[in-house]
């Protein structure tokens, strides 16, 4: 209760019980200031006859004592009376509070239950609302059951007789049709009946033609079963659900990768016929910042046409991450980052041929114009002096001969420096090329750490100045 105080309704109860509890606490405060005050009073009024008494005679103590007694006893069995009215109080109080306590628990119990049941409804209108959208999309309107389809029901032995009631017309029309007449010379003689065998029907006179072409039985063709149709429907749809939530990437907002993201996500959306609501919704579930930010923004300009939001999104996109100046900018940034490769490092050459290729392709795709200005050897000079020295000097002796071989040609262009990188990259992370050089160990003394103390033999230099001093002439001050 303490806990959903904040809450206006509880607040509102809370606010009634005290209201309740502070006006019993005043009516029980009032009766006993009530009596306390007629105690006094009974107090005064027996020391005022105490004293009156006391003046008028000091001869009836007696009768003084016995009114002072009978005034206490009056007291203390109107205080014995009050307390029991108090504590008669206070006890019903006390069992109206809890009433009204259980009420109020009451209360918030089937409020939650009554909470728990509107939940429960909310999912379960939630689930049919999204089984009537899969019928919706699948179109399965008829919810009968396979057992109720209007099948075709064939006996298997009229089936069989049919087929050979079949191959007797068309024998008897190859007879007919295209057996010539067979003289006369040709048939054998006649044998004698038998008349002891019974009678039987005699077979029709039939003559097959030898060179007559093998007959091919046709398939019969049989009638779809509308189930199937719908089954393999909900397969094929669920199928292509799962390929798009498997394999449909994030767009990153890279420029380099967003004509690559397009054509993948076309792909996949390509045989659901999404209708342009749905379109939207998917690209928004599969891009992040800010092109998620443009796709929400036109999705809620376009509520009501949203193919024009579907073509207009697309344009925007293009114009911000697919245009010309856009990509072009961002393949000579990557390429003007590219970090210093030293003598070794045959894994950063490495890279370096693979970023090469790509703009390569890009260049040659011809879709952007502005990476031709990679054919300028202002834009491939700063990528050689990244290089090592020994790469630089191989691919200044690559260009002079391919100066001499080109004579119309004042630079080789960039791709014939992509194919250089590309075959020094192989040449060296060829695992069958690649010499490992031992690493030197140094065998000689360290130098300590420490500074080592050098000691010397002091020598008596200035006793012999002294005495050379003594032997010299005095210096004349003129000279």
């Amino acid at each position: 209760f303490l806990a959903n105080l904040s809450e206006p309704k509880h607040q509102k109860e809370y606010e009634t019980l005290q209201k309740l509890v502070n006006n019993r606490s005043e009516y029980i405060h009032t009766v006993i200031n009530e009596a306390n005050e007629r105690k006094k009073e009974l107090l005064l009024e027996i020391n005022s006859v105490h004293h009156s008494r006391i003046s008028r005679s000091s001869a009836t103590p007696s009768t003084a004592a016995r009114a002072l007694a009978r005034a206490e006893a009056t007291a203390a069995l109107k205080k014995v009376e009050m307390q029991k009215w108090r504590s008669l109080r206070e006890s019903q109080s006390a069992m109206e509070i809890q009433q009204q306590e259980l009420a109020l628990a009451q209360k918030k119990m089937e409020e939650k239950s009554r909470m728990e049941s509107l939940l429960l409804e909310e999912e379960a209108a939630v689930a049919v609302a999204k089984a009537q959208a899969i019928d919706k999309e699948l179109s399965l309107v008829d919810h009968q059951d396979p057992e109720h389809f209007d099948l075709p029901q064939d006996d298997p032995a009229e089936r069989v007789q049919n087929y050979i009631n079949s191959q007797r017309f068309e024998e008897s029309n190859i007879g007919q049709d295209s057996s010539p007449p067979v003289p006369n010379h040709v048939i054998g003689p006649q044998l004698p009946q038998n008349t002891n065998h019974p009678n039987r029907e005699k077979p029709p006179n039939r003559r097959l033609d030898p060179a007559a072409n093998s007959f091919i039985p046709q398939p019969q063709n049989s009638r779809t079963d509308p189930s199937t149709n719908a089954i393999s429907s909900y397969i094929q749809f669920m199928a292509r659900r799962e390929l798009i939530a498997n394999k449909i990437q994030r767009f990153d907002d890279n420029p380099r990768n967003f004509y690559g993201w397009k054509e993948s996500f076309k792909n996949m959306i390509r045989d659901i016929h999404l209708s342009p609501s749905e379109e939207l919704s998917l690209i928004i579930e599969y891009t992040s910042n800010e092109s998620k930010k443009l796709a929400q923004r036109l999705r809620n300009a376009y509520i009501n046409k949203p193919t024009e939001g579907v073509e207009i999104l697309w344009q925007k996109r293009s114009q911000r991450f697919g245009s010309n100046a856009v990509i072009t900018e961002v393949h000579l940034n990557k390429l003007k980052d590219l970090p210093k490769i030293g003598f070794r490092d045959n894994k950063k050459l490495q890279e370096l041929g693979d970023l090469l290729l790509e703009l390569q392709c890009a260049k040659n795709d011809g879709g952007y114009r502005g990476l031709r200005i990679l054919d300028e050897p202002a834009y491939i000079k700063p990528v050689i002096a990244k290089l090592p020295g020994d790469i630089q000097s191989r691919w200044q002796k690559h260009a002079f001969r391919y100066k001499k071989q080109h004579a119309e040609v004042d630079y080789p262009p960039f791709s014939e420096f992509v194919t250089f990188i590309q075959e020094l990259s192989l040449e060296r992370n060829d695992p069958n090329l690649i010499i490992e050089i031992p690493e030197k160990k140094n065998t000689g003394m360290r130098n300590p750490s420490w500074r080592q103390e050098i000691s010397v033999n002091k020598t008596e230099i200035e006793a012999q100045d002294r005495r050379v001093g003594h032997d010299l002439p005095p210096r004349n001050p003129t000279n």
